[in-house]
């Protein structure tokens, strides 16, 4: 992921690490045991100032242009993990076991790898069909509850909730098989002031390929599923970002 400098600190010092890089005067006020945390995890001198590697850091923190958030659920677990970027920087704060996060500095040109990275992004089989079919979430979560006594009970589920068969069945085999679903949300400001919100969704169904999730506009909730080919899978995660030099 091209990384450089590296920490390893408790999610809990985020909000006083960040707190420091704005107001660095605050040291004074923070609690005793704060501060002996952060002269631990090495972001900060004896006399309270950040040091060099975090001051870069904390500093495209706090001055980002862009934020992204990526969230993988995985196993019954969730690793979030966050990336500040300004036109010449990015950090990356990503979740480890437990409660620590590793922050590092990125190079700006690498966050497309770095987010495919983050969500584990490799070849998988290819389906044997493409296409697309809108689901209500209520009745997917119906089916997922009937497939662990018998399939067919789920796939008529998803049948009387529109789908047909074979498409209810790869979707169920997606499921079964699923590595991963994951989010990718970004917000940034380009250099003309404009705001701009990206949104991303993927289901890693390991054998039974990539789908794309995109919620609807509906009541009650649904959601619109694509299978797409890695390629696309690489493209949806480049739209989650700004153009090479618009930040």
């Amino acid at each position: 992921m091209l990384i450089r400098d590296r920490y390893l600190i408790p999610r809990r010092l985020l909000p006083p690490v960040m707190l420091l890089g704005q107001a660095p005067q605050r040291w004074e006020t923070m609690h005793a045991g704060v501060r002996s945390e952060l002269r631990r995890c090495g972001l900060v001198t004896p006399g309270g100032l950040l040091t060099e590697g975090a001051a870069g850091l904390v500093s495209t923190m706090t001055e980002a242009s862009l934020v992204s958030s990526v969230d993988v659920q995985s196993g019954g677990t969730t690793h979030s993990s966050t990336i500040w970027a300004t036109a010449g920087g990015a950090t990356l704060g990503r979740q480890l076991d437990g409660d620590t996060c590793e922050l590092t500095s990125v190079r700006p040109r690498s966050l497309p790898l770095v987010l495919a990275s983050l969500v584990d992004v490799g070849r998988r089989p290819e389906p044997p069909f493409f296409g697309a079919g809108v689901l209500a979430d209520a009745a997917l979560t119906l089916a997922l509850e009937r497939a662990a006594d018998a399939s067919d009970a789920a796939i008529d589920v998803l049948v009387a909730a529109g789908l047909d068969r074979t498409w209810a069945d790869r979707l169920l085999i997606a499921h079964e098989h699923m590595r991963s679903r994951w989010t990718i949300s970004s917000v940034w400001t380009d250099t003309g002031g404009g705001h701009h919100v990206r949104h991303a969704a993927v289901l890693d169904g390991g054998a039974a390929g990539y789908w794309r999730i995109q919620p609807q506009a509906s009541d009650p909730p649904a959601s619109r599923y694509s299978v797409i080919t890695l390629e696309q899978v690489m493209r949806l995660l480049r739209s989650t970002l700004p153009e090479p030099g618009s930040i």
